[in-house]
């Protein structure tokens, strides 16, 4: 996940013989936007499973029987009426805990680079916020090709489709990333956003049928949802934010 974060500053250092510093976002920024991060993470996610849940074959897995084929879970746990209902709610204080902290660590390997280096860059050539986003999404999703196709990232059953279903993932979720980082003013917001969503998205282990390309936040139900997520935050940002980012004819710089 570093690798992003080497890049910039192998360039940043080497190449523009700038200061590591000077790169945009590299601060601590609005202690507002940590908290709505954190929220927006979890939001994202339980959306996506409750519209998985609407498509044919797709059941909520209450004796996390498919959790079982892939770990031994406690007798205390199995016995209780609702297995499933209890590791939802222990997984939320672990989100916040272990995505905000130590996730969000190895997050920011891969955030400095998108919404850091890459988002300044864009902002200082004249992109406009949903170009930028866009081309930040495809980059970004591209980046995990490898780590798909060969160890199954995200899409252990369909590694190929996988490859384009994670573009299609990160092109949605990149303009949220995009406005968290510019509206709080720091790429360590987005590091805890990116996170805090990679240990709540193990929930859909709760789920039963379907397939990896639909029942998951980076899959189709998790695709809807953040179009939804979209809609609101342009809607919020042009009639209910004093300063708004987001211009709808693009002449404005991201930054």
């Amino acid at each position: 996940m570093f690798l992003p974060t080497l890049t910039a500053i192998f360039i940043q250092k080497f190449i523009r013989k700038e200061k590591i510093l000077n790169i945009k976002g590299l601060k601590f920024g609005k202690f507002t936007y940590y908290l709505i991060a954190i929220v927006l993470s979890f939001i994202i996610v339980f959306l996506a499973l409750f519209i998985a849940l609407s498509f044919p074959g797709v059941e909520y897995d209450k004796n996390l029987e498919t959790l079982q084929q892939y770990a031994d879970l406690p007798e205390s746990l199995l016995s209780l009426p609702d297995p499933a209902k209890i590791y939802i709610l222990t997984s939320i204080p672990n989100a916040i805990i272990f995505g905000a902290t130590y996730n969000a660590f190895f997050a920011f390997g891969e955030e400095l680079g998108w919404r850091g280096f890459m988002l300044d860059s864009l902002g200082k050539k004249n992109f406009g916020f949903w170009r930028a986003s866009i081309l930040i999404g495809i980059v970004w999703g591209f980046w995990h090709a490898p780590i798909i196709l060969f160890f199954g990232l995200n899409y252990p059953e369909h590694r190929i489709e996988g490859v384009f279903m994670m573009v299609g993932f990160t092109v949605l979720l990149s303009p949220i990333l995009t406005y968290l980082t510019l509206k709080g003013e720091s790429v360590f917001i987005a590091s805890v956003f990116h996170g805090t969503l990679n240990v709540i998205a193990g929930i859909s282990i709760v789920l039963r049928g379907g397939n990896d390309l639909i029942n998951s936040v980076a899959g189709l139900s998790g695709f809807i949802a953040l179009i939804i997520l979209n809609i609101i935050m342009v809607i919020i940002d042009r009639f209910l934010i004093k300063n708004p980012i987001i211009k709808h004819k693009e002449k404005s710089k991201v930054n």
